[in-house]
């Protein structure tokens, strides 16, 4: 299927991609789904095959294409990536920040990004918290 549902308004494409899901599971046959929709292809696919200029990027599950991209181009097109530069120590990402230090235990990670110093993160593994300050009295 090429973009089977690229014309269509937003309900009519969320009934018929239910739809299609449910052909799938009658017939238990595969489909190949041609989609430039990340969202679309993370809820209807078991596979994803990621590709850029021709060439495939990555291939795996929904799951795996998200939280474990394995190219700068994967990280970006698919959910959107954050590339923070920092330095990996081990499974560490180190991201300095004036006298600030941010460490996040990276675990199994692209070596793609070991090697550029870069580490993918989606919005929201970010949390963003107001640091209290001791005032100060006269």
């Amino acid at each position: 299927m090429d973009e089977p549902l690229s014309s269509l308004d937003a309900g009519l494409r969320m009934d018929m991609r239910r739809e299609i899901q449910n052909i799938h599971r009658m017939t238990g046959t595969g489909i190949i789904y041609v989609t430039h929709d990340q969202q679309e292809a993370l809820a209807m696919a078991d596979k994803i095959v990621v590709m850029n200029r021709g060439r495939i990027e990555q291939i795996g599950t929904p799951q795996e294409i998200y939280k474990k991209p394995e190219t700068e181009f994967v990280a970006r097109f698919v959910g959107k990536a954050n590339l923070v530069k920092g330095k990996w120590e081990k499974d560490r990402f180190i991201v300095e920040c004036g006298e600030n230090k941010m460490v996040w235990e990276g675990g199994p990670i692209s070596e793609v990004f070991r090697k550029k110093n870069l580490c993918p993160i989606r919005p929201e593994q970010f949390i963003i918290e107001k640091k209290e300050t001791a005032s100060r009295q006269e």
